[in-house]
């Protein structure tokens, strides 16, 4: 039912990001790769071939859905815990607190740019 395997970002909520986001060191604006496993041993190659993803995760892809069927407007906003060299929950919980606390900011700092008061 859908025209496209993607969920597109809104450019509205992309513009504001990214003027949000000028100053801020280390913020990419990409492809995400979501789906409903753990990425394990192995499969980051194929992933990467197919779809040359910054992140992977498993929860943008439901909240992109459900956007996509009310016609929302969707952008996702990801602080990144762990990667592929570093991972597993000792790294993710070291990292869990301080990227909650990034996204939140950034999202903060968005919703006041299109004068949405949080």
């Amino acid at each position: 039912w859908m025209t496209s395997p993607f969920f597109a970002a809104s450019d509205m909520l992309l513009d504001a990001a990214a003027a949000v986001c000028r100053n801020r060191p280390r913020v990419h604006f990409g492809r995400m790769v979501t789906g409903e496993q753990f990425v394990e041993n192995g499969m980051h190659a194929e992933i990467n071939r197919k779809f040359a993803p910054l992140s992977v995760d498993m929860e943008t892809g439901s909240i992109a859905q459900v956007c996509y069927a009310y016609c929302l407007p969707f952008l996702s906003v990801r602080t990144i815990t762990d990667t592929e060299a570093q991972a597993g929950v000792e790294v993710f919980e070291s990292h869990c607190e301080q990227a909650a606390i990034i996204s939140k900011d950034i999202v903060l700092e968005e919703l006041r740019a299109l004068g949405t008061s949080p």
